[in-house]
C-alpha cells in the first residue's frame, strides 16, 4: 500500500508541475486558456488538498465515536 501511495503522490506532483508549466507557457503566448489553467492550478494546489484533509478528518472523527460505543 505504501508503494501505491508513493506512486500516486509522484504522479500527482508531475501532473501539477506540468499544469503550472502549461499555464506559464499559455500566459506567455497571451492565450485565452491561461486564465482557466491558472484556476485549475490553484484548485489542484490548495482547494483539493484542503477538501481531502477535511474529509479524512471528518471520517476519523465519525468512526472514533463508533469505536467508543
Amino acid at each position: 500500500m505504501k508503494k501505491a501511495k508513493r506512486i500516486f503522490a509522484l504522479a500527482g506532483a508531475v501532473i501539477l508541475i506540468a499544469l503550472y508549466l502549461l499555464t506559464f507557457l499559455f500566459s506567455l503566448m497571451d492565450s485565452d486558456l491561461a486564465h482557466g489553467l491558472f484556476g485549475a492550478s490553484f484548485a489542484c494546489t490548495f482547494i483539493i488538498p484542503v477538501v481531502s484533509y477535511a474529509c479524512i478528518l471528518l471520517y476519523r472523527l465519525s468512526h472514533k465515536d463508533d469505536s467508543e460505543k
